[in-house]
């Protein structure tokens, strides 16, 4: 289930200098984006044109072990310049020269053309900043938009989650929306996917798919069937098609999947398709239904992360990050809380609290962004609510909460010591004038299991390890 790690892996995070951070692509949408196709703005910072031109799955993990090496492991000093040895303090790199004579092991050609050249043309100090600022740009990060749908479309979604309850209740969900990035598959070109951490495959909506030259079908077709998350409660979705391999590229991060399993419905019943082009899982291979590796996996198997890691930074305001192959320490404040997966990918164990006081000890927890509110078993839900002040209120899956908008309760998680609220503007899922609903609902449907969705990411820096097994969390600044 957890792929093999890198054998670089404890090598020292990258940091950025010389303020050249790649900031990537953040996407903005505008009121007109409603129930439409999203219009946005792009604003993105080129990488700088030093970056070796050679195959990423050699030169960002080689040219990073060419130039670096523990310091405090070794005892050594690179230099006595003042600001070098902040750096190398910072970064644990040291100049190429010391590092080679450490290890010997040769290098692709690429590599060695690049520091080759760097040695002749600059100094150590320049040649230092430079390697940082590569393995900094190694670890991709790109942005995700936040789309405002409908709830026709909101309930669409809701039935691949995996959520059922009996009967019928009146809908107290409104105004979902769910987060996307830009993908290419195939021959398709900006495709607008769905993030999904609580499923493992790709599959696209009918009419989506257009094969590439080197596309391979597998011969084999796939079949999923999902029980809803509609706010009525009911509903289901049922869809079969083809499976194949092509390749998918992440488009503000370049990163590319050659053999990417895939698959493609033909024959979709009600609710007929995901919102927009498709969902992109990033789950666990145990989850999937096409039996094929998942597309962060396929990223990790390929060398193409310097560490086999992703992380969602999605903020109140429908912006948000999602970056792969690092922590990015610059987005969030204090420590990263870090800890074990339990039952999968993925799955972790914490306390429900209310004013930061655990309701409930020792809970298992599903972080799934792919699940616009927070579920819970209904007699613990009851519990938080009674603590909270909030009305409990039957319906015919369990029950809902509501609360004076204006006193807004402090309902949260805590993960080894450290808690974290859901963020006010992201507990209050809908509003009446004064009254508001939360995003916070009982359900037996999962068992003693809590499924954490957006309204707990909100807010929220969420480290995904699969070399280590561990999540992490902490507040965005």
């Amino acid at each position: 289930m957890i792929t093999t790690a890198p054998d670089d892996k404890k090598r020292p995070r990258g940091v950025y200098t010389n303020k050249k951070k790649p900031t990537g692509t953040r996407i903005y949408l505008t009121p007109s984006a409603l129930n439409s196709r999203p219009q946005y703005a792009v604003l993105w910072t080129s990488p700088p044109a030093w970056r070796p031109k050679c195959p990423r799955t050699q030169c960002s993990r080689w040219i990073v072990s060419a130039a670096a090496d523990p310091l405090k492991r070794e005892g050594q000093r690179s230099t006595p310049d003042a600001t070098l040895a902040r750096i190398t303090a910072k970064t644990g790199l040291v100049p190429y020269k010391d590092a080679v004579s450490q290890r010997p092991k040769p290098y692709p050609p690429c590599v060695e053309r690049f520091l080759n050249q760097s040695r002749r043309a600059m100094s150590l100090k320049t040649l230092l900043l430079l390697a940082a600022a590569h393995l900094a740009l190694a670890d991709s990060s790109h942005a995700l938009f936040y789309k405002v749908v409908d709830r026709e479309t909101a309930q669409r979604i809701a039935s691949i989650k995996g959520l059922a309850a009996a009967g019928n209740d009146t809908p107290v969900f409104n105004d979902q929306g769910f987060w996307f990035s830009h993908f290419t598959v195939g021959a398709s070109s900006d495709l607008e996917i769905l993030i999904d951490t609580g499923s493992s495959d790709a599959i696209l909506n009918p009419g989506i798919y257009k094969p590439s030259p080197g596309s391979v079908n597998a011969n084999r077709r796939f079949r999923i069937s999902y029980a809803t998350t509609n706010p009525d409660g009911s509903g289901t979705l049922t869809a079969s098609g083809n499976v194949y391999q092509d390749v998918i590229t992440q488009l503000a991060a370049n990163l590319s999947v050659a053999k990417q399993t895939l698959g493609d419905i033909q024959d979709p019943t009600s609710p007929p398709t995901f919102p927009r082009d498709g969902l992109i899982g990033y789950a666990s291979q145990q989850g999937s239904a096409l039996r094929g590796s998942p597309f962060i996996n396929s990223l990790c198997d390929q060398g193409a992360l310097s560490a086999c890691r992703f992380g969602l930074a999605l903020r109140p305001d429908k912006t948000g990050a999602l970056y792969y192959g690092t922590v990015a320490a610059d987005a969030f404040t204090g420590p990263l809380t870090t800890v074990p997966l339990t039952q999968g990918e993925w799955a972790v164990q914490g306390d429900v609290t209310v004013d930061g006081r655990p309701v409930q000890r020792g809970a298992s927890i599903i972080t799934d962004s792919g699940t616009t509110v927070v579920f819970g078993p209904t007699r613990h839900v009851a519990a938080v609510f009674a603590q909270a002040g909030v009305q409990a209120v039957p319906t015919s899956s369990g029950i809902a909460g509501y609360y004076n908008c204006s006193a807004a309760p402090a309902m949260g998680f805590s993960f080894g010591g450290a808690n974290f609220d859901i963020l006010p503007e992201a507990l209050a899922f809908a509003r009446s004038g004064d009254n508001c609903t939360a995003a916070v609902h009982g359900s037996d449907a999962f068992g003693d299991n809590w499924l954490v969705g957006q309204a707990f990411f909100q807010g929220r820096y969420i480290d995904h390890n699969v070399d280590d097994g561990t999540m992490g969390f902490a507040d965005l600044k």
